[in-house]
C-alpha cells in the first residue's frame, strides 16, 4: 500500500505554471486528491529547474538558476513535501522493466519514476497515462479535464527574501511561505523506506 504520492514532473510543473491548460487539475489533485506526503525525488527535482530555466518553456523569460531554486525550495519548505532518496531495490527492478522485449528507447525516464515508486512503497502522480502499463505500481492518473474545478485565483503566492516571485504562482494550501535562506538546500540525502 502506498503511503505517500510520488509526483511525475508534469504535476510539478503545472502546479507552477498557473497558466498551464492543466494546472486547474493539478491543483484540484493537491487539495482533495493527495496522500498527506508527497514527494520529489532527484530525477523530478532536476527536471523542474531545467524548465523553469528554460526559455522556450518559460515563453522566453526563464528564471535564474537562483530563482529555480527558490521555487524548488519553496515546495520543499512546505511541510507535506519530501524528496526521496535512491533506494537500492530501484536498480533491479529498473532492470528488470528495461531489459525485455518491447522496450521502447524514449521512456528510460518513465521506467526510472516507475521503479523508484515501488522501492519506495509511493503512488505515482502523473498525467501520462503510460504508467498503468508497470505492474504492481500504484499509480493515479489525473486526467485532463478539469470540469467544475475551479480556475487559479492568484491568491497563492511565493515570498523569497521580500520580493515576489514574478510571473509564478505556485500552490499551496495556505499564504505566502518565506523562503529558507539561499545557502539550505533541500537534501535527498540517506537511504529511502
Amino acid at each position: 500500500m502506498a503511503v505517500r504520492d510520488l509526483r511525475d514532473l508534469n504535476v510539478w510543473w503545472e502546479l507552477a505554471d498557473p497558466d498551464h491548460q492543466h494546472h486547474g487539475r493539478a491543483r484540484h489533485y493537491w487539495e482533495a486528491e493527495s496522500h498527506a506526503q508527497v514527494a520529489f525525488c532527484r530525477t523530478t527535482m532536476l527536471g523542474l529547474l531545467r524548465l523553469l530555466t528554460h526559455p522556450k518553456v518559460i515563453r522566453g523569460a526563464p528564471f535564474t538558476p537562483a530563482e529555480a531554486w527558490n521555487i524548488y525550495r519553496a515546495f520543499m519548505a512546505l511541510p507535506e513535501v519530501a524528496c526521496l532518496p535512491e533506494n537500492p531495490r530501484m536498480e533491479s527492478r529498473f532492470a528488470a522493466w528495461t531489459d525485455r522485449s518491447g522496450f521502447i528507447a524514449h521512456r528510460w525516464t518513465d521506467e526510472w519514476l516507475a521503479s523508484h515508486a515501488v522501492a519506495t512503497a509511493s503512488r505515482l502522480v502523473s498525467f501520462d497515462s503510460d504508467f498503468r502499463a508497470f505492474e504492481g505500481l500504484s499509480f493515479l492518473h489525473l486526467s485532463s479535464v478539469v470540469g467544475a474545478i475551479p480556475e487559479f485565483d492568484g491568491s497563492y503566492r511565493f515570498e523569497m527574501h521580500g520580493s515576489w516571485v514574478p510571473s509564478v504562482h505556485l500552490l499551496v494550501p495556505s499564504t505566502p511561505v518565506v523562503l529558507p535562506s539561499s545557502d539550505t538546500k533541500p537534501e535527498c540525502a540517506g537511504e529511502a523506506p
